[in-house]
C-alpha cells in the first residue's frame, strides 16, 4: 500500500468529485474506495519505476555497444 493513507478529506485535493461516479459510490462504502484509490496510485508509482528501470537499462546497454564496438 501506500505510505500516506487516503482518507476522505484527501479526495477533494486529488480532485475527485464522487458524485460523478455514482455506481461508485452506491457500490462500495468510502473506507473501500480510499484503499481502491490507494491501491491505484502505488500501481501507478510502480509501472513507472519499472518503465524508468527499462529505459536506463536499454540506454546503459546501447552505451556499452557503442564502447565496446569502438574497442574492437
Amino acid at each position: 500500500m501506500a505510505s500516506g493513507r487516503i482518507t476522505p478529506q484527501t479526495l477533494a485535493q486529488l480532485h475527485l468529485n464522487e458524485e460523478e461516479h455514482p455506481r461508485w459510490t452506491d457500490a462500495f462504502e468510502e473506507s473501500t474506495r480510499c484503499a481502491q484509490i490507494e491501491d491505484d496510485l502505488f500501481a501507478a508509482r510502480s509501472v513507472s519505476g519499472v518503465l524508468i528501470a527499462i529505459v536506463t537499462g536499454g540506454a546503459l546497454l546501447g552505451v556499452l555497444g557503442v564502447v565496446l564496438a569502438l574497442l574492437v
